[in-house]
């Protein structure tokens, strides 16, 4: 089960009565993970309330400051609820200062960008881009750390709900078998999405030529699919790294898998994982890319979206 604490401003722990519900939000392709609590009504907490942990057993799985306190009394009831955002909401609220940058390199981004935040970087370098890097007037701290990081990279990075940053993205190596000889599930859905698939893009690769050159999705599901996009690659800064990006997010986007689950099982977010169902099959190659936890009077209950891996 999720347990959840309070501290304030000065880190002192604050006590607290029995918790009604929590919800937990966390999505791979969103930089904030999110949680609500909802408690009978406490002055104390209502007031010094600062930061909102998270755990299982010892293992700390979300921490964030405290956004939004909402208090209710009435005849029946009088309850509090208190929503927070993981470290990375503080890089989506704060503007970044605009700047040119001379061929930074990742640690030098992250001691800009992410440290004066309190976020732990797990993968940084000290291998300089071989440009300038401009940040732009009205650019957050969370558009600047993206943009490098599809430059740098080409992947986008990954923030935990305890304030550790990925830049290359976090795919674990820990798997997870649903079904059986594994994690039991209430239902299973399967949606495959064939309008989104994008059989191919077209490429300008010079100035003054025209959409020449061709990027074909090998998905065997594109077979009888026709859904074009053209790119200009002379005046997009990841060449054709853009195009293999926009048919593999139309491969992520066609298909998923959901599961509904009894108990907690928010540690499986960004793990690879594998389905053996009776009707279904053995379905591999997936990664949980979405996971929605709560806690309530109907019970504890996990919601968990899979993809297939790229």
């Amino acid at each position: 089960m999720l347990k959840v604490s309070f501290k304030d401003s000065d880190g002192n722990e604050l006590k607290n009565s029995e918790i009604l519900s929590i919800a937990l939000n966390s999505e791979i392709d969103v930089p904030a993970d999110s949680i609500s609590v909802t408690l009978p009504y406490d002055a104390d907490v209502a007031l010094k309330a600062h930061l909102i942990t998270a755990s299982i057993e010892e293992n700390v799985v979300f921490k964030g400051i405290v956004d939004e306190v909402v208090s209710l009394c009435d005849e029946k009831q009088a309850i509090m609820k208190l929503t927070a955002r993981s470290p990375a909401g503080l890089l989506l609220d704060n503007e970044a200062e605009p700047v040119t940058y001379y061929c930074p390199s990742a640690e030098f981004i992250c001691d800009k960008h992410l440290k004066p935040f309190g976020i732990e970087v797990q993968d940084a370098d000290d291998i300089p881009i071989s440009n300038y890097f401009r940040i732009d007037k009205g650019s957050t701290h969370w558009q600047v750390l993206e943009n490098f990081c599809k430059l740098h990279y080409g992947t986008s990075p990954r923030i935990d709900g305890d304030g550790k940053a990925f830049l290359k993205g976090k795919v674990r190596d820990e798997s997870f078998v649903f079904g059986k000889n594994g994690i039991d599930y209430v239902s299973i859905k399967e949606s495959r999405k064939k309008c989104e698939l994008i059989s191919s893009v077209r490429v300008k690769i010079e100035e003054f030529g025209g959409y020449t050159s061709k990027v074909l999705n090998d998905n065997p599901e594109c077979k009888t699919i026709n859904r074009v996009r053209f790119m200009n690659a002379t005046a997009d800064t990841g060449g054709l790294k853009t195009a293999d990006k926009i048919i593999e997010n139309s491969n992520k986007k066609s298909y998923c898998i959901m599961l509904l689950c009894n108990g907690c099982v928010v540690d499986a977010m960004g793990c690879k994982a594998t389905i053996c169902d009776d009707r279904f099959g053995n379905i591999e190659n997936l990664v949980v890319q979405k996971v929605q936890y709560s806690l309530g009077a109907d019970g504890e209950f996990t919601a968990l979206e899979l993809g297939k891996e790229i």
